[in-house]
């Protein structure tokens, strides 16, 4: 056997079952992605257009920034913890 069947029968460790690619924890970070990036954007195009609420929309932005990642973690943690 070459090295690289050793590596493929490793990696399976006698489960045949695949994968999905979208699993629970893809699927919630893409839709994070896709939220924070609409909200920059929102902000972009507020603060291009003078609004008068631009100021509150990028501190709202600066919060959801740190908040989604962090939420999102606990999240998934929590997930874990009950899951298994």
């Amino acid at each position: 056997m070459n090295d690289q069947n050793k590596q493929i029968d490793s990696s399976n460790n006698g489960s045949n079952k695949e994968k999905s690619p979208w699993t629970i924890r893809r699927i919630l970070a893409i839709a994070a992605i896709i939220f924070l990036a609409g909200m920059y954007v929102l902000t972009l195009i507020a603060a291009l257009i003078s609004s008068p609420g631009a100021g509150q929309l990028f501190r709202a932005c600066l919060g959801l920034t740190i908040a989604v990642p962090i939420l999102l973690w606990i999240i998934l943690w929590a997930l874990g913890r009950f899951h298994n």
